[in-house]
């Protein structure tokens, strides 16, 4: 009588101290961790390309001021399309550089009380245009205006 009532106290603590995880819960556990993962490496993904468009756009902004500064202290040429630089020699890789000049004319947007006492054939509208990787779209485009 003693050891089958040991057996039913001994089998009834047994199965009361037996609490785990379903094979449903353990499941439902594995997606909702995989859900979170997937979460934070697209969020990952996203910010990286963003940091990586956003240096790429600096350093093109950078390249054009010090492109466009080199051609307002080359000698001014009326008439001139096109300013030929040498290469800077830090020059980002991928980097194209395209330098266009043009006269001023009366249908450029220029304050007309400005450049009053200015004679109009001593003015240059400069565009500096800046490609990645030989694109055919300008990452970067940069105005100013040359003076003699």
């Amino acid at each position: 009588m003693f050891t089958s009532r040991m057996k039913k106290v001994f089998k009834l603590a047994i199965t009361k101290s037996q609490k785990g995880f379903t094979l449903v819960e353990v499941v439902i556990a594995i997606m909702l961790l995989g859900l979170m993962t997937a979460a934070i490496f697209t969020g990952l993904s996203t910010a990286s390309v963003a940091v990586f468009r956003n240096d790429m756009r600096q350093t093109a902004q950078n390249v054009a001021e010090s492109e466009l500064e080199l051609v307002k202290n080359q000698p001014f040429v009326v008439g001139a399309t096109t300013y030929n630089l040498p290469s800077i020699p830090n020059s980002p890789s991928g980097y194209t550089v395209t330098i266009s000049a043009q006269d001023w004319t009366q249908n450029d947007n220029v304050d007309y009380d400005a450049v009053a006492t200015l004679n109009r054939t001593n003015i240059q509208k400069i565009t500096v245009q800046i490609f990645f990787k030989n694109g055919t779209i300008p990452i970067y485009t940069l105005v100013g205006y040359k003076v003699e």
